[in-house]
């Protein structure tokens, strides 16, 4: 009976039953590229209806039929018919008849041979045999009427031969053999899983010259039947969605490599050794491979009671009402349902779809909640918006994406790509620029005052706005009345602000709607409020900075007078910090110094003014040797006192926390004071600071 179900996935597989009829036991042959083996032996489900069993199902070997050919113990030429196969097995056992005499004998050979005719000399083939008795037996192959092959491996062989060399003039065919066992006549059902191109929707748009009346939906499914067989009144299903589907290698043949163990060899006996004789020991390495074999996919398919697609063309151009009717009769006996997450669309009436050809197959014909609309991006088109059909997916059905042709009355209008919609799901589908309208858009900004401050987390904020503002102007030079969806791009860093909440927003656009009213001009303003936050490190807070901030009213008094002796702390950290900078310079300096001099006392000889010079650079040595000493204690105290200031300003702004809005006066708590800040005490006495560049020792 053949295939009897299709169910065609948008993932790139279909899903085939066929039914087969069989009497008693059975062999039933189906033939499958190889590329569809791996998905066949994982989803062949098998079932003998009629009580009957399914003994075993055999198939191909992915072997190439060159390869097949060759392990064939016989090698038959292409060219030379009976006496090319005779000549590939010499010895075998063979039963002869020629003329009303039967021979039988062992094949010798064959020699060619010429003789004498009314028409002239004619060539030919002498076969001889070998009989019981040990005489040999001369035949004119010619006259031979029949031979028989005695000897069952050989006819074994021809008959496998010859079978797999049928097989191979249809290539990249793998034959498939199901054994069915039982009595009487039966049906076999199966059912499998091969990859099959995607199926394909398109769509219309009517839209009505009335207004008042609700557009018009149709759609189609385009299915290709790529496989060497016809779908004759098959029932056809078209599924929506992504069921997980994938390619496992169950048809090429696994091999598991074994640990090769070799028997133990005596070497040969040889002269009387004192020492013990000696053994040859091999060794063999390896270990068994271990194979993962992933689980062939339970897969869930739809349950067989939707019916399926018929072949359609092409609506023709027909007035508009007249077209809506005839495409709901064509889609009349379209079923849809819902299969888990899953959609599919079925016809109650049998399909046909030829091998290697393709249908066109409707799945919707409906009316919709929608209207005529036009939708401004300036992304997409600054000068004018696009004529769009706002669209309700109203059908009750999930619709596929595809293309959509849209047609005003009878004409055509534009095309557009139709996303997929979920029932209720709505879309503004664009399908043409509308030139009767005319935009213009303009950019601005202003930047406010600060309008906060706050600090706390070791930072001080001070918080301002930035008002961004953008025009946009319509002129519908049009004689009706438009509907514009405007998409105004969505700053994440602002919000909307003394503006109109948009209608719908989106991920990406607010979206208004402005009426347009014909030959008139429209304005629509968006204003956008954008904070903008100048940050400083409490630890870098400098007195320039507090002065700057009490000028412009940032702060107030109470505020300022927390910040004061954190100011003071800073600035004698960083003091400490500059006077440690200056030591370690100088402490460099005089380390080059000395370096110099010691270069200095290794070229020095022994005359007596070298001498003198040797005990001038000893006594400069010995004095910048002590300065070193003096500025090591010096840093090491300074270092001491930053650590006491670093731990005293944490501390301090760990304590300071407020937030205001800017020209409010608030009075905060009174802070706990700081410890007061002294200068660092230096290790030298009188005049311990050293200025940048002065020397201690010269």
């Amino acid at each position: 009976m053949g295939i009897s179900r299709v169910v065609l996935y948008k993932h790139g597989v279909g899903y085939f039953e066929r039914v087969e009829e069989v009497d008693g036991n059975a062999e039933i042959r189906l033939s499958f590229k190889a590329s569809e083996m791996n998905d066949v032996l994982k989803s062949l489900s098998l079932e003998d209806a009629d009580g009957g069993t399914i003994q075993s199902v055999s198939y191909d070997t992915s072997k190439p039929v060159e390869q097949l050919l060759a392990e064939v113990a016989l090698n038959i030429p292409s060219e030379g018919g009976a006496g090319a196969l005779l000549a590939t097995i010499r010895g075998a056992d063979v039963g002869l008849t020629v003329g009303s005499k039967k021979h039988a004998g062992r094949v010798v050979g064959l020699e060619p041979t010429t003789k004498e005719t009314e028409s002239g000399v004619v060539q030919s083939q002498r076969l001889t045999l070998l009989d019981e008795g040990g005489t040999l037996l001369n035949f004119d192959l010619a006259e031979v009427g029949g031979l028989t092959f005695k000897d069952e491996s050989i006819r074994k062989d021809l008959a496998y031969f010859f079978e797999t060399l049928i097989h191979s003039y249809k290539r990249d065919a793998k034959n498939l053999v199901v054994y069915a066992r039982g009595s009487g006549k039966r049906r076999v059902n199966l059912r499998y899983v091969v990859e099959t191109p995607v199926w394909k929707t398109s769509y219309r748009v009517l839209l009505s010259e009335d207004e008042k009346e609700k557009p018009f939906l149709e759609g189609y499914a385009l299915v290709d039947n790529t496989q060497d067989e016809d779908w004759s009144d098959v029932r056809l299903s078209l599924v929506a969605g992504l069921p997980i589907s994938f390619v496992h290698d169950l048809y090429s043949p696994r091999f598991i490599k074994r640990k090769e163990i070799h028997v133990q060899r005596e070497s040969v006996a040889g002269p009387v050794m004192t020492e013990e004789a000696l053994f040859e020991d091999e060794a063999c390495g390896g270990g068994p491979s271990m194979f993962a074999a992933a689980m062939p996919m339970e897969m869930d398919y739809p349950a067989p009671e939707a019916t399926m697609m018929m072949r359609a063309s092409a609506p023709p151009l027909a007035k508009d009402k007249a077209r809506r009717e005839a495409a709901r009769q064509r889609t009349a006996e379209t079923v849809t349902q819902s299969v888990g997450d899953l959609f599919e669309y079925s016809l109650k009436h049998p399909v046909t779809v030829n091998r290697n050809q393709s249908a066109l197959v409707p799945i919707v014909a409906h009316e919709f909640e929608g209207r005529r609309v036009v939708l401004y991006n300036s992304a997409q088109r600054a000068e004018n918006p696009f004529a769009a059909v706002e669209l309700k997916n109203t059908t009750g059905l999930t619709l596929e994406g595809g293309p959509l042709v849209v047609t005003e009355g009878e004409t055509y209008a534009g095309e557009a790509m139709l996303d997929t919609l979920k029932p209720n799901d709505r879309r503004i589908v664009p399908y043409a620029v509308d030139l009767g309208v005319r935009v213009e858009s303009e950019h601005g900004y202003q930047d406010e005052d600060a309008t906060m401050i706050k600090v706390a987390n070791g930072r001080l904020d001070i918080i301002s706005a930035r008002l961004i503002t953008r025009v946009y102007s319509f002129k519908n030079k049009d004689k009706r009345t438009k509907l514009c969806w405007l998409e105004h791009p969505i700053n994440h860093d602002a919000s909307l602000f003394q503006t109109l909440e948009p209608e719908e927003t989106t991920h990406s656009y607010y979206r208004f709607l402005v009426r347009l009213a014909p030959e008139q001009s429209t304005e629509l303003k968006v204003l956008e409020r954008q904070d903008i936050t100048q940050v400083v490190a409490l630890r870098n807070l400098s007195r320039e900075n507090l002065e700057l901030y009490l000028s412009k009213s940032y702060l107030t008094r109470a505020q300022e007078a927390q910040l004061r002796p954190l100011v003071d702390l800073a600035e004698s950290y960083q003091k400490l910090s500059h006077k440690m900078a200056q030591t370690n310079q100088e402490i460099n300096r005089i380390q080059n110094d000395q370096g110099r001099l010691r270069e200095n006392l290794k070229s020095l000889g022994s005359s007596a003014d070298e001498n003198r010079l040797r005990s001038r650079y000893v006594e400069k040595l010995e004095a910048q040797e002590n300065d070193v000493e003096t500025l090591t204690e010096r840093l090491r105290r300074l270092e001491e006192q930053r650590q006491e200031r670093e731990a005293e300003l944490a501390a301090a702004i760990g304590r300071i926390e407020f937030e205001s809005l800017i020209g409010q006066e608030q009075e905060p708590p009174a802070p706990e004071s700081p410890t007061p800040v002294d200068e660092p005490e230096l290790p030298f006495d009188e005049e311990a600071d050293l200025e940048e560049g002065e020397e201690v020792s010269s």
